[in-house]
């Protein structure tokens, strides 16, 4: 988990009476810079009268490291529930996240430390992301498909959600994309590939925000030159007029 010094930038339109805000995602998360900010978290931390973003997330990250990494941090920190919110952008159901020995992986150029031996090892990302051994992690993606990655996705989610409520946090789910909509990944829609009771158990695990935050950026023109990642504008735009309506309507 990180936390970072990065002044603010905009006074705070609504304060949620929380000291920390605590976050987990991928790309769509992870402020890319030490000195500005430039994703939803920090603009969040403005507007929202926080203090402190505890950052849990991670370029390329998936899934399990989202919940590694929240759940370890809260219990490695003792956060307190009555201090912090929690708030997780779901990333790609298409990911395999380990934690590994750092001699594992290479120089990719975003490093997750859950302690000096121990860090993230992701397959999101380019090229199967910071694996040295690649063909190794090849042959374990062979062996799953959609149903096998839409049930361990699902028990993911629904762990992290139980986890939280059971440990008296107040947070928020929601998906990072559209899945309607083409994009550069390989992402699916999980839902179609559980049983009933699991959809409708997934489906309450999400928060229903008034519009999808890639899908807002990709209609208004908010992308990066790779035309998949939203820009900065997009992110602050998103946190304007989106996020912080809808979190103001669901948690007050």
């Amino acid at each position: 988990m990180k936390t970072r010094n990065i002044p603010k930038t905009f006074t705070t339109i609504h304060d949620f009476g929380f000291k920390n805000l605590l976050v987990a995602g991928c790309s769509f998360t992870y402020n890319n810079s030490e000195d500005h900010s430039v994703t939803w978290p920090y603009y969040l931390r403005d507007m929202g009268g926080f203090e402190t973003v505890l950052d849990c997330s991670m370029v390329g990250g998936g899934n399990q490291h989202i919940v590694n990494s929240v759940v370890y941090s809260i219990e490695s920190y003792k956060v307190d529930p009555q201090d912090t919110l929690v708030v997780v952008q779901w990333a790609g159901h298409d990911r395999d996240d380990y934690i590994v020995d750092p001699t594992n992986i290479n120089d990719y150029p975003f490093i997750y430390h859950y302690s000096k031996d121990a860090v993230a090892g992701i397959t999101g990302g380019q090229d199967i992301a910071n694996f040295n051994d690649k063909d190794t992690i090849q042959k374990v993606q062979t062996m799953k498909n959609h149903s096998c990655r839409s049930i361990e996705n699902f028990v993911r989610i629904k762990s992290l959600h139980s986890y939280l409520e059971n440990a008296g946090f107040k947070f928020v789910f929601f998906e990072y994309r559209d899945y309607t909509l083409p994009g550069r990944d390989s992402n699916f829609d999980p839902k179609p590939y559980l049983s009933t009771p699991a959809k409708v158990a997934y489906k309450n695990t999400m928060t229903v925000l008034s519009k999808n935050f890639y899908k807002y950026c990709l209609q208004n023109d908010l992308m990066e030159d790779d035309d998949f990642h939203p820009s900065p504008d997009g992110h602050l735009s998103f946190t304007k007029t989106v996020l912080l309506p809808d979190l103001i309507n669901i948690l007050d």
